[in-house]
């Protein structure tokens, strides 16, 4: 509906608006504007219809505007209103691009090396902004993520709390039952392997996992075929991911058809799921079998069978402390009496979805992808160093280009050009160059990005053309040539007309000190990555060589993967053990370098105390087959009957945990509060040995006879072993057709704890060399600076006497002394972060005094070399040249 007063209101707004009306002006128009709708009115028009016509009659604010200027102004002010003309800078704007692609052009060498050094800069910033935001991104494409939690175990949750990754089946089921209000679901995924039969082809599975019927209303893995609310429900039914249905079926339809698993449980395809594009999750598997097939498997009612994860979506609006303050009373329900018994503490907390990838101190998660936010801090301020280096060298080639440009800043400012119009033209350079640089940074990571793929290990899940990422390199470029260009645009900017156009320049101390600053810096930075360069790569050098007690090269581990095999294990070791290279084999519950159980033990003389234990279950010649040392009593031997009931062999880690010498432990009682009842004796004690990753210390460990074979363990004599492993392989397809025998050596195994080391090594280690080249770059531009700026004293030095090798001292001279600095500077910083990193393993080298003598003398190597192009060539030039000016 119209309203006369609202329309007159914006009529006047618009009039405001207009820097030509004042005050008095637009009152003047209001009142003409009301007595003309007035008039008009009275002739019987509608107040909209009068309105309408009376603005039509008077015009646009604009044009009455103009007009009302024209009536105003004097000769002098000119026709165009001055909110009308162009502004001086858009009006210069084309001249300063015309001479800002000249100049750089006229310079190609300057250009080259700044945009080589900002290139390199910005490659790194790049990819390490991609790996930080891959590994960002795990786990946070599910629609429901901010209320999915995983289901942890608290060990010994008043003493000594640990998180333990994995729960039992009966869990899931509970928790929905006992909080329905906060609990919208809760299902589990357990992870499995299996032989998956299709006809006559056959497939080795290890991303067979066996979860809910809701699972799809948790997470968000959309269904392209099937329904996800029943694709589930009933039992002997599996999902399979697009990847895994085109290798079994190609393009065909998979929907319905059957799969055997393991020879003999059978299951109808009911969906295929896609993994999204930005696919990034702690769990990965390519098959999904119904939790109901297995309803009345032993595990399915077992409290303390803790095999898998179970997670919950908490109702909207919840607070999942709220629930959190409970799950101590829900541990007593159903806990209560075994924690009174074992007089042990196990508590439940709720891990945020968006934080299992970064919880790798939760144990018992072998099957779960762990990232390290410390190596993302890591690698972002290397990223941020580098970035700032290579401003710090654009700087410096600036600066030391000065001179070169003081004439043209005399002569602009005489035409009358202000400071801030040169402010525009410098910093529009460094734009410039920071472009280019970015063009040419974002083609080579778009040709690198597979090779730092293969560095990581992973995939980047990340489009490199999306919005976001474009989005992110602009901004990198617009801030990295504002601290790029800043500096220089002020200092080229504040160059007296006169002393210009004469080329005396004078560089004040302040400006000394901030190139030579700038330089210290530079080298600081990369004498810091020279010293954690060498302290990384020696001590992953150490832990590869270090002795583990046994030789992991001669031993192979066979996995116990099919029931064919259980059955006929007696007679397969048989075989494989009259092999002639065979030296001897043995059954275990997991080998070293993989899995071993904890478990809570009382032992000794102090029988109320408990503790908790590493655990090994082995046959009779277990120490035999790695070679360990016994240090007192005996191993396991078939003659003596009781040994496979009542006898334990225990490392030397766990006698000196309860005090005892070797000689002590002997007879000591030992009994496993949760495997058994049965009370144990000490027979013998082995020589410590690294059963686990040289990260952590040799832990106590137990070894029984307890029936639990998951490992064979054969020593071999690795002279013939293509010949050995093929003979051993032969013998398992006797006993074992279906299913392909799966082996590695111990020494790989090893090798795989220490994978991601690694790899940080060789990124941490490329990325290190380019700041260091980066820096070197920035050293060569302040030789520079110094040859062009001393070109006459150098002259005059020669003609009075000074040798080839006096001008080559005094060049390197005050550049050994920067680099000095640099280094003392960085030595401490050194020290404390390898002290820090150093920690993490319990087998370190010493950070010693050799580690920084050695960086001091490549950064001096460095910088020498850096430098001598630049005095060579001013000790070389002839002196009459130099001086010919004067």
């Amino acid at each position: 509906m119209f309203e006369l007063e609202n329309a007159i209101t914006k009529w006047k707004r618009r009039l405001r608006r207009n820097p030509a009306f004042e005050d008095g002006d637009v009152a003047e128009l209001e009142s003409h504007l009301r007595e003309e709708i007035g008039r008009l009115k009275a002739g019987g028009l509608s107040e909209e219809e009068a309105f309408q016509k009376t603005v039509d009659r008077i015009g646009e604010p604009e044009t009455i505007g103009d007009e009302l200027y024209k009536s105003r102004a004097t000769q002098k002010a000119g026709p165009t209103p001055p909110w009308k003309q162009k502004s001086l800078l858009l009006s210069l704007l084309p001249n300063y691009i015309t001479v800002a692609r000249r100049t750089l052009l006229n310079n190609k060498l300057y250009t080259g090396i700044n945009i080589l050094g900002l290139s390199i800069g910005i490659i790194c910033c790049l990819l390490i902004y991609l790996f930080v935001q891959n590994e960002l991104k795990y786990d946070r494409f599910h629609e429901k993520s901010d209320r999915i939690y995983r289901v942890v175990r608290i060990m010994d949750a008043d003493t000594d709390p640990r998180k333990v990754g994995i729960t039992s089946a009966p869990f899931g089921d509970a928790l929905a039952n006992d909080f329905p209000e906060m609990v919208q679901e809760a299902t589990r995924l357990m992870p499995a392997d299996g032989l998956v039969e299709i006809g006559d082809k056959k497939f080795m599975e290890n991303r067979l996992y066996i979860t809910d019927a809701n699972v799809f209303r948790v997470f968000s893995w959309p269904l392209v075929k099937g329904d996800p609310e029943t694709a589930l429900q009933r039992p002997h039914t599996v999902v399979l991911s697009e990847t895994v249905a085109r290798k079994y079926f190609g393009s065909a339809n998979p929907l319905g058809r059957t799969l055997r698993v393991d020879g003999e449980t059978e299951f109808e395809i009911t969906g295929v799921f896609r993994k999204p594009v930005d696919y990034n999750s702690h769990i990965d598997f390519d098959l999904l079998a119904s939790m109901e097939t297995f309803r009345n498997a032993e595990f399915y009612g077992r409290w303390w069978w803790n095999t898998l994860h179970t997670y919950v979506l908490l109702a909207p609006r919840f607070d999942p402390q709220d629930l959190e303050d409970q799950l101590p009373v829900f541990m007593d329900k159903y806990f209560g009496e075994d924690m009174a018994r074992n007089n042990r503490r196990i508590g439940l907390a709720l891990q945020p979805l968006g934080e299992i990838y970064f919880a790798d101190d939760t144990t018992f998660d072998w099957q779960v992808s762990h990232g390290s936010k410390a190596v993302l801090y890591m690698f972002g301020i290397v990223a941020l160093l580098i970035i700032v280096v290579a401003c710090v060298n654009f700087v410096n080639m600036a600066t030391a280009r000065s001179i070169n440009r003081a004439r043209e800043i005399g002569i602009r400012k005489t035409l009358g050009a202000q400071r801030f119009n040169l402010l525009i033209q410098f910093l529009g350079e460094a734009l410039m160059i920071t472009f280019a640089a970015g063009l040419a940074s974002f083609a080579a990571v778009y040709s690198m990005l597979p090779r730092f793929e293969q560095l990581l290990g992973k995939l980047i899940a990340i489009d490199l053309l999306s919005v976001e990422v474009i989005a992110a390199t602009v901004v990198i470029l617009v801030i990295t040539g504002l601290l790029a260009g800043t500096y220089p645009a002020l200092f080229l900017s504040s160059f007296q007309p006169i002393k210009a156009l004469k080329e005396k320049i004078s560089f004040g101390s302040s400006q000394v000190l901030v190139r030579k600053g700038l330089i210290v810096f530079q080298f600081a930075v990369s004498s810091l990555l020279i010293i954690g360069t060498l302290i990384v790569n020696r001590q992953l050098d150490y832990v590869a060589g270090k002795s583990l007690g046994f030789q992991p090269d001669q031993l192979l581990n066979i996995a116990i993967n099919n029931n064919d095999i259980v059955q006929h294990l007696e007679p397969f070791m048989e075989e494989i053990e009259r092999l002639p290279s065979v030296k001897i084999a043995s059954v275990l519950s997991g080998t070293p370098g993989g899995f071993f159980d904890n478990y809570r033990f009382r032992a000794g003389e102090n029988w109320d105390e408990t503790h908790t234990l590493k655990t090994l279950y082995a046959d009779y010649n277990f120490t035999e087959v790695l070679g360990l040392e016994m240090l007192a009593g005996r191993d396991f031997d078939p003659s003596f009957s009781t040994d496979s009931a009542g006898a334990v062999v225990i490392n030397k880690a766990a006698a000196d945990r309860f005090g005892w010498t070797p000689e002590e432990a002997l007879g000591k009682r030992f009994e496993n509060q949760f495997r058994d009842s049965t009370v144990k004796k000490v027979i013998g004690v082995v020589e410590n040995f690294n059963y686990e990753s040289l990260h952590q210390p040799i832990a106590p460990l137990v070894v029984s006879m307890n029936q639990d074979r998951r490992e064979i363990l054969v020593n071999v004599d690795t002279e013939h072993i293509s010949e050995t492993l093929a003979a051993i392989e032969e013998r398992w397809n006797e006993f074992s057709p279906l299913y392909p025998m799966e082996y590695f050596f111990l020494d790989q195994q090893f090798a795989r704890l220490y994978e991601n080391d690694r790899r940080q090594r060789a990124v941490f280690s490329g990325f290190s060399l380019m700041a260091i080249f980066i820096a070197c770059m920035g050293l060569f531009s302040l030789a520079a600076f110094n040859a062009e700026k001393r070109n006459k004293e150098m002259g005059i030095r020669k003609v009075l006497g000074a040798t080839f090798s006096d001008i080559l001292l005094l060049f390197n001279r005050e550049v050994f002394g920067v680099v000095i600095v640099s280094f003392l500077l960085a030595v401490p910083v050194g020290y404390m972060l390898a002290e820090r990193w150093l920690q993490d393993y319990a087998y370190r080298i010493p950070n010693g005094v050799s580690n920084y003598l050695l960086a001091g003398l490549i950064i001096v190597f460095l910088s020498v070399l850096t430098v001598s192009y630049q005095s060579v060539k001013v000790a070389l030039t002839n002196p009459v040249d130099s001086l010919r000016s004067e």
